[in-house]
């Protein structure tokens, strides 16, 4: 297959304009690269009507994602400089540490010829950078309607110049090329964009995860009473069982929501296990949105109910979070050379300390947004 290498120019005017915009109002360094407010970006496209930025709860962290909305053919995207000392970017200095990026692609494809492209260069003045190019992403490799964790390598050249000290002006050239107008292309979603630069390790009993990996979302369940968690955005995994301690399953079912701030994006179905002879056990049946058993999504909510419970019965789980650390969704092997490629599989075999995961050969189906999903809104 033939690859071909989109290298964007990203004007001068829109760097300085960003320079400019950070001497009159000091920036988060960490909310530009969260995407937490669109002021962290300018956009501009090669289309008459003009193309937009607006926030959004359908996110991967932090509390807001940024939605780009009536997207052109190409969109130039310029963040305000940002500093050495933002968290998002500790370990840029380390070998073989790379930078990545959440995006989400219209649900429907307008042109299935052309799903578009994502490229991303690097400008720091002080760090004798300009316009470094850190490849491109065809995104015909990613399911659509979804989160993609996309990577794109960090040459030696920009490792070394921006690991070596500190800087204050570090400006992120982002090019989303799109297939074209119209109702159907939907919105591009982008957020937590960042460094990563820990290694994969064989999982063991007894291994402590690495910062940002592992943990559980832990529910005891009465009966038939509704219980929901909170908790700050996680990677969830989605369970192929639940275990009661106490009763029988019977004929009872178990619903799984799994959301944002109480609103469900999809919702799980257990039934009894017919093959466990305890009559404790609940298999996955079926789950909305075309989630299964293994699937990596973004939440900061959870509820789990036993439909048709009695006093007698109780129910205990730990929905097992961030086990690939902030990754989400998959996708295919890499296309071409330099391009930005997810590093998760996220359908897997339960591995000692929760926190690992061996990828299965099947394909995940990672979290597809459904209508019920917090809508995006300006603020």
């Amino acid at each position: 297959m033939h690859c071909t290498g989109f290298r964007p120019q990203i004007s001068i005017s829109l760097l300085l304009a960003a320079a400019a915009a950070m001497a009159n109002a000091a920036a988060d360094s960490n909310a530009v690269l969260g995407f937490e407010t669109p002021a962290g970006w300018m956009v501009k496209g090669d289309d008459a009507i003009p193309t937009a930025l607006v926030s959004t709860t359908t996110r991967t962290q932090g509390n807001f994602a940024v939605a780009l909305v009536y997207p052109a053919s190409h969109n130039a995207l310029t963040s305000l400089p940002v500093s050495s000392a933002a968290t998002a970017l500790s370990g840029l200095g380390n070998p073989g540490s790379v930078f990545e990026i959440d995006v989400l692609t219209p649900g429907d494809r307008f042109n299935p010829g052309n799903p578009g492209s994502l490229a991303i260069s690097v400008s720091s003045s002080s760090a004798g950078l300009n316009h470094e190019y850190l490849g491109a992403v065809d995104f015909s490799r990613f399911p659509p309607g979804v989160y993609n964790t996309m990577q794109f390598a960090i040459p030696d050249k920009v490792r070394t110049a921006l690991g070596a000290g500190n800087f204050n002006d570090l400006v992120f050239e982002l090019v989303l090329s799109s297939p074209g107008r119209g109702e159907r292309e939907g919105q591009y979603l982008l957020d937590n964009l960042r460094v990563h630069s820990v290694p994969l390790v064989t999982g063991h009993p007894g291994l402590t995860p690495p910062p940002g990996y592992g943990g559980s979302v832990d529910f005891v369940v009465f009966g038939a009473t509704p219980v929901a968690q909170s908790f700050p955005v996680e990677v969830l995994q989605v369970p192929d069982s639940l275990h009661l301690k106490l009763g029988a399953a019977g004929s009872t079912t178990v619903q799984l929501a799994i959301g944002y701030e109480g609103t469900p994006a999809f919702t799980c179905s257990f039934a009894a296990n017919t093959s466990d002879p305890t009559g404790q056990y609940y298999a996955i049946t079926s789950c909305t949105g075309g989630m299964q058993p293994g699937d990596l999504v973004g939440a900061d909510w959870a509820q789990i109910t036993i439909v048709g419970g009695d006093p007698t019965m109780k129910l205990r789980a730990q929905i097992a979070a961030n086990p690939m650390g902030d990754l989400v969704a998959e996708a295919s092997s890499r296309r071409c050379p330099l391009s930005g490629e997810i590093s998760i599989a996220a359908r897997q075999r339960r591995l000692p300390g929760r926190w690992l995961r061996r990828p299965r050969a099947a394909r995940p189906r990672p979290l597809r947004p459904t209508r019920s999903s917090p809508p995006i809104s300006t603020r």
